[in-house]
C-alpha cells in the first residue's frame, strides 16, 4: 500500500485557545502526523478526539529566542472531524499543522527523527530516508532581530 497524505489542517493556536478542528480522512491504515511551533512553551502532549499522540521528535532553544518545535504522531485515528488538543507547559503562542495519512504502516508508521537548534539565516540538518518515504518537517524562527 502507497502512503497517501489527505487531509491538512494549519492552525495559529494561542494560549488562550490552543484547540482546533481537524477532520481525518477514512481508510486504511490511518495516520495522523501533527507538527507545532511555538515560542517560549514546550509541548507536553497533544490529543486528538481525547486520543493521545506519541512525540516523534522535539528541539528547542532555551535560549533568548525559545523556539521550539516537536512532531507528533497517532495510529489508526477515529475518522472524521475531531479537536486536536495542545498542553503546553507555558502559555504560548504558535502554530500547529495536522496532517492525514492513508496507507501508513501501523506497527512502524515514523522511523527515523532528527532536530538541530542554530542562529543565521540558514537551517539545516540530516535525515536518513529511504525510496518511497516522506520526509516531514517543523521548523521555527524569532524575526525580533530583524533579521
Amino acid at each position: 500500500m502507497t502512503l497517501a497524505r489527505g487531509n491538512q489542517t494549519i492552525y495559529g493556536f494561542s494560549a488562550t485557545d490552543p484547540s482546533f478542528s481537524h477532520t481525518q480522512d477514512a481508510g486504511s491504515n490511518l495516520l495522523l502526523v501533527v507538527r507545532v511551533g511555538d515560542w517560549r512553551g514546550v509541548v507536553v502532549g497533544i490529543t486528538y478526539g481525547g486520543y493521545a499522540l506519541t512525540q516523534h521528535v522535539a528541539s528547542g532553544d532555551s535560549g533568548v529566542d525559545d523556539n521550539f518545535t516537536s512532531i507528533w504522531y497517532l495510529i489508526n485515528p477515529p475518522t472524521g472531524a475531531n479537536m486536536v488538543a495542545i498542553d503546553t507547559n507555558l502559555s504560548t503562542d504558535g502554530v500547529a499543522i495536522a496532517n492525514s495519512y492513508t496507507g501508513a504502516h501501523q506497527t512502524t508508521p515514523v522511523r527515523n527523527g532528527a532536530s538541530s537548534v542554530g542562529t543565521g539565516t540558514a537551517v539545516s540538518t540530516v535525515v536518513t530516508s529511504a525510496s518511497g518515504d516522506q520526509v516531514i518537517d517543523i521548523v521555527a524562527c524569532d524575526s525580533s532581530s530583524g533579521t
